[in-house]
Formats: structure tokens, C-alpha cells, sequence
């Protein structure tokens, strides 16, 4: 079953965002998402931008990762 769950783009959120798009260079868009799903302690963050794959503090999956 598919959950989503919208969250607000609190402080905190906000705090870990501006963390990610420091140490890792990422847009602002990118890195509020990130944000959001370590916020609500995601196990995974699926995406097909290969400049997230170094971002240590989730597993990232790239589209090339998902099985055929």
C-alpha cells in the first residue's frame, strides 16, 4: 500500500534542508524534499537525479537502482 503524507515545511524541516544544500550542494526544491522524508524518518528517498546518490543521512535509489 502507497502512503503519502504531506509535511509542513516547519523549522526544523527548514534547518535540515539549509544542512543539505550546504554540505552536499543541492537545489532548494531537492533538498527540502530530502528534508522532509529524514524528518518523518523515511527508510528510502527514490529519485532520478544521480547528484543526490552521496547524500549520506538516507538511502537514495536512483530509477537505474529499481529492478526491470
Amino acid at each position: 500500500m502507497t502512503q503519502l503524507e504531506m509535511v509542513p515545511l516547519d523549522e526544523s524541516v527548514s534547518l535540515k534542508a539549509a544542512q543539505l544544500r550546504a554540505e552536499y550542494g543541492l537545489k532548494t526544491p531537492d533538498a527540502i524534499q530530502l528534508a522532509s522524508v529524514i524528518h518523518k524518518n523515511g527508510d528510502v528517498f527514490i529519485t532520478n537525479d544521480r547528484g543526490m546518490e552521496n547524500v549520506k543521512e538516507i538511502n537514495v535509489l536512483t530509477l537505474k537502482d529499481m529492478p526491470d
